[in-house]
């Protein structure tokens, strides 16, 4: 044992006294006795000067380099004399120091709360541990952290609101951000407009909200801060265009074809070793093919007749019932089905038939045929061959295509010099998807790659009455990137440009501009946006990922409203 000098480690300000620091082996020791003439009872707030007797309590404090730091600290018990109060004996208080109860000073809990909120429970106990500040459990930190005074926040003047989800599909709730100071204000437990509406109104001086399109928050704001200006998120608005520009291309899905140049490389057919034409049997070839025992065809094409009967008597279903009047929304709870599958039902004048296995592939199953006598057994270089003839199905079915041909032995492969010399470039038919497409729509052109735009037009050029959409979707995205100091009469005009086009869904999309027109009026003529809204998601989903989904809201908002500001 050594001893040091007593003069540090404590602050001057606490009425404590350092009397020795004693080192030991794997720790260090600061043996202190408290200097304070009186103490006030905890109970009845009486001073008392009677002391009843002497005890020590040794409590965590902060490392030195890689040993651990103890405080033993010399305190007293006193009497309160105070008549009727139930405390007759209370131990000494040092405020700024320790917590009654407690085995840490003040200094490691803080320390524990940040490295808790920051990195979590299991992981804060782990790393105290390893930086020498005591075995506490996760619990513990946890325990801190929820403990921790609520931070308080000033009401914002610019209040960004967006929802997050809790369980993804089930269960959401609200992040409300100071768009100013760029800080998470407080987590909400769920998106109904009350809410929003309560907190509001308990939090007055509010003077602008910007949100997404959700009809809920509109109507909370609106209820809990009449005064304040909403004003709708763009990149929301633009993701709203493009949803209804998806749906309106879901009706011509089959015509949205491109297309593509393709190098192909030349096929390696395996030949005789013997003449020119010789042929070689299917057994002398290098690689085996296994072939699966038969399956029962019978059991699947009933499987697969019984499931296509299920959807056609769901599709009619949907039918009958909007024939009936009902809405989209009642029909979707009725038939328990998504919005998405009831809209493409509804949407299609016939029923809409899934592709068959192998469907694609029987208009080349000649061409197939004859170039598998010809030699060809790389199903690559077939696959490559019919693309250039129109096939748009992928390289898997034409190996299953030809699986039984393997099976054959067929008579020979002839030579090389019957076939045709491969082409070093082949143009393809390509199919592109509604939603794919639909990005090409509202994405500023600058941002298309050469490929892309050059696929855009191919399909603009094909489909004549895709252009009309391309100009107004066009013209949106303008009048909202451009921040118009005027925007009504524009935002009008585009209104009625949509609302008179035919297209259903575009006319949708305009009838809910109009009804928010004064939220996505104020989203063109001003320059604030809750795009940092997103990114306070983001990162609210990275804690609650790190506490494995299992972190309550009470915790979930200490350590996302935690700041090392």
């Amino acid at each position: 044992m050594v001893e040091l000098d007593p003069t540090w480690m404590i602050p001057l300000s606490l009425p404590i006294r350092v009397l020795c620091i004693r080192r030991w082996t794997d720790d260090i020791e600061i043996v202190a006795m408290t200097t304070a003439l009186a103490a006030r009872c905890p109970t009845c707030h009486e001073v008392s000067r009677r002391i009843h007797s002497h005890y020590r309590r040794k409590l965590g404090h902060l490392p030195i380099g890689n040993q651990r730091v103890s405080l033993v600290l010399h305190t007293r018990r006193f009497f309160c004399d105070r008549p009727g109060c139930t405390c007759g004996i209370f131990t000494e208080r040092v405020a700024g120091l320790m917590e009654p109860y407690s085995r840490r000073t003040v200094f490691v809990d803080e320390l524990l709360e940040m490295m808790a909120c920051l990195v979590g429970g299991r992981t804060g106990a782990k790393a105290a541990q390893h930086l020498r500040l005591g075995n506490w459990s996760r619990d513990t930190l946890l325990r801190l952290v929820r403990h921790r005074p609520a931070e308080t926040p000033s009401t914002p003047r610019v209040l960004g609101v967006d929802d997050w989800a809790k369980r993804k599909g089930q269960t959401y709730g609200t992040i409300l951000c100071d768009l100013e100071t760029h800080r998470v204000v407080d987590l909400l437990a769920d998106r109904e407009s009350q809410t929003l509406a309560d907190w509001l109104s308990t939090h007055t001086g509010v003077e602008v909200i910007c949100r997404d399109r959700a009809g809920a928050y509109a109507e909370g704001a609106r209820l809990g801060a009449p005064q304040a200006q909403q004003v709708a998120d763009r990149f929301h608005l633009l993701m709203n265009l493009r949803d209804a520009v998806e749906r309106y291309l879901e009706k011509y899905r089959a015509q949205l074809t491109v297309q593509v140049a393709k190098a192909t490389r030349p096929s390696s057919p395996r030949l005789s070793k013997g003449n020119p034409g010789e042929s070689v049997p299917l057994t002398s070839f290098n690689r085996s093919y296994e072939v699966a025992e038969p399956l029962v065809q019978s059991q699947i094409r009933q499987h697969q007749e019984a499931k296509r009967n299920l959807r056609r008597t769901r599709y009619q279903q949907a039918h009958d019932l909007r024939d009936q009047g009902l809405s989209l929304r009642s029909i979707c709870t009725i038939m328990k089905a998504t919005r998405r599958t009831l809209k493409r039902y509804l949407d299609a004048e016939h029923f809409p038939e899934h592709a068959r296995r192998g469907a694609k592939l029987k208009p080349f199953n000649d061409y197939l045929r004859q170039r598998w006598e010809a030699g060809v057994r790389n199903a690559h270089q077939l696959h490559i061959e019919i693309q250039a003839r129109g096939y748009a199905g992928s390289y898997l079915e034409v190996t299953r295509w030809v699986q039984p041909w393997r099976a054959e032995e067929l008579p020979a492969i002839q030579t090389a010099s019957a076939l045709p010399p491969p082409q070093s470039v082949l143009t393809v038919t390509e199919t592109r998807s509604p939603r794919q497409v639909s990005y090409w729509f509202v994405l500023p052109p600058d941002r298309l790659t050469v490929e892309q735009a050059d696929q855009f037009q191919q399909i603009l050029t094909a489909q004549p009455q895709l252009v009309q959409l391309h100009t107004l979707a066009g013209s949106f995205r303008t009048l909202l990137l451009t921040h118009v100091s005027s925007s009504t009469n524009s935002l009008q005009t585009w209104i009625d440009a949509a609302s008179h086009a035919n297209q259903p869904e575009l006319k949708g999309f305009a009838q809910g501009l109009l009804r928010d027109s004064q939220a996505v009026q104020a989203a063109i003529t001003t320059t604030y946006s809750s795009g940092q809204v997103e990114g306070q998601v983001n990162r609210l989903k990275l804690i609650k990922r790190m506490m494995y989904g299992r972190g309550k809201l009470d915790l979930l908002r200490k350590r996302v409203m935690f700041s090392l500001a």
